[in-house]
């Protein structure tokens, strides 16, 4: 019984380390286990570090968090094509899917944002325009819906037994590895520039504990005037976030 543990969690993380390493591959097969293994686990890691980087306040774990969600939706876009591979399904019949998504959900937001337009608007709009939107967004909404189960349903439909014409099994290749280690370098780098750019945010924990950057900007007439750090104590106790 535990040998059976043991080789399903190896199995599991295996599959998992997969995900990543043939990154950009779209060749061989992926059966339900394999996918839903890198799903599950995927999505536990970027909840995780997403809550990490909340609290923490960390840029390098924020980094990590936005280079493992990169990394995460190609590999996923990669292993839903093997999925498919393993029904001796073309990348045509995925396409078409993610392609009536695109239309359906592109059709629903359409008709919703016009609702509230018409919402925010001085004029009042005719009972028939609402009922017509309405009517739109709901059949749009139905299709997506439709779409999502059709989706699905190949995600957890079993693959075809024996050999088929995807049976080869996937190899990493040189551009994989190089896209991958531009994302690493890069997007680290982009996100810290990006929240050292953002003027006030900073946590009134660090704040108080000294951890604060000399360089704070307080939002004073329309304009962001630099102030120190007993300033903007100040204008905090005075609008009651603080004792």
């Amino acid at each position: 019984m535990l040998y059976k543990v043991k080789n399903f969690i190896i199995f599991v993380l295996q599959s998992f380390w997969e995900g990543y390493k043939y990154l950009f591959c779209w060749q061989g097969r992926a059966n339900r286990l394999q996918f839903w293994s890198f799903w599950i686990l995927s999505a536990v890691g970027c909840i995780t570090l997403n809550t990490l980087s909340f609290y923490l306040e960390s840029f390098i774990i924020s980094a990590v968090f936005n280079v493992f969600v990169y990394l995460t939706v190609f590999a996923n876009i990669s292993y839903t094509v093997r999925r498919f591979h393993d029904q001796n399904l073309r990348i045509y019949t995925l396409l078409l899917i993610w392609g009536l998504f695109l239309f359906f959900g592109s059709g629903y937001l359409t008709a919703y944002m016009q609702l509230l337009t018409m919402a925010s608007s001085a004029e009042i709009p005719s009972v028939e325009t609402i009922s017509s939107l309405l009517t739109t967004a709901f059949l749009f909404f139905i299709g997506f819906m439709a779409v999502f189960a059709v989706y699905i349903f190949f995600l957890l439909r079993a693959g075809t037994k024996g050999a088929n014409r995807y049976n080869a099994q996937p190899k990493a290749t040189w551009i994989s590895a190089f896209i991958m280690g531009v994302l690493i370098c890069i997007i680290p780098f982009y996100t810290l520039l990006e929240q050292k750019e953002k003027t006030g945010y900073i946590s009134l924990r660090a704040l108080l504990i000294g951890e604060a950057s000399p360089e704070i900007y307080l939002l004073n007439d329309e304009t962001l005037a630099p102030v120190s750090q007993e300033e903007l104590l100040d204008a905090i106790y005075k609008i009651n976030l603080v004792d």
